[in-house]
């Protein structure tokens, strides 16, 4: 019987070797050039149960499929959830995947890399958990921790956000104007004049989405605050999509990569600003 099992198991043992073999050679190789390597392969997306603050207690983190490997820096985009997202960082992290940034990077959806004026740029994103309604303080302790764990390319700082989570990137950014190189409020204005006007005087770059018949935001929101802008004379003048709609929702079709307006995504027009 043994001399019989003998070629069997060899025949086996090569197989699997043969198995073994093609998926190695399958597997990329890092690039011996990784710093400026052009990112193909989707970021990782990994949950993180952590007391980033009071009001943070988890968020999703994506970086670029080679930042292990890297040692440059990144661009970040924070991006802010809705009312809908809110929970213990914990068991209830999982609803930031329901809508959002995370939820096309959990779909495998989101594109390695951007191509803008000729050089590639690949993100970060970070999609904290809130426990309630955010403040601007809120999002600034959240950047704060991000600079303390991550490979920040501090000149390109983005915050955007859908319903509150627009409220909150635009109160953001009237607060802390030396921080953020552009914002992307969706569905989601300051509700406050000066933070508009603050917006306006520190030449932040927007780009505001908004449905006409939003049930929940009301699209008069979006008219005050583009109007705010507008009226302090700002450098930079918003940039504003009114998609005709009934629902809230109009951050599926914002986000989404393949949806372009002069011929760029949301994600190359944020890439176009610096600090």
């Amino acid at each position: 019987m043994r001399t019989l099992l003998q070629p069997v198991l060899g025949v086996l043992c090569l197989a699997v070797m043969a198995v073994s073999c093609k998926k190695n050679k399958a597997e990329d190789p890092i690039p011996a050039d990784v710093n400026n390597a052009f990112e193909t392969k989707p970021p990782i997306q990994t949950a993180n149960t952590v007391n980033v603050s009071a009001n943070i207690q988890g968020y999703y983190s994506a970086v670029p499929y080679y930042y292990q490997y890297t040692t440059k820096n990144y661009p970040l985009l924070i991006f802010v959830p809705g009312g809908g997202q809110y929970g213990n960082g914990a068991e209830d992290l999982p609803l930031v995947l329901n809508d959002g940034v995370a939820k096309l990077i959990n779909n495998k959806s989101f594109p390695a890399s951007f191509v803008v004026d000729g050089q590639s740029y690949s993100f970060i994103v970070l999609s904290p958990q809130f426990k309630s309604q955010p403040l601007a303080e809120d999002v600034e302790a959240f950047l704060q921790y991000a600079k303390s764990k991550y490979r920040i390319d501090l000149s390109r700082v983005y915050v955007g956000g859908l319903s509150v989570g627009g409220e909150v990137s635009a109160n953001f950014a009237a607060a802390h104007p030396n921080e953020v190189a552009a914002i992307l409020p969706i569905s989601g204005e300051s509700l406050i004049q000066a933070s508009a006007t603050a917006i306006a005087k520190n030449k932040t770059p927007v780009w505001d989405f908004h449905n006409s018949g939003d049930p929940i935001v009301n699209i008069s929101v979006s008219d005050n605050f583009i109007a705010w802008i507008n009226a302090a004379g700002p450098a930079i003048p918003p940039r504003r999509t009114i998609f005709q709609s009934n629902q809230h929702d109009a951050w599926t079709k914002a986000l989404d990569p393949g949806y372009k307006e002069f011929g760029m995504n949301v994600y190359e027009w944020l890439l176009q600003y610096s600090k």
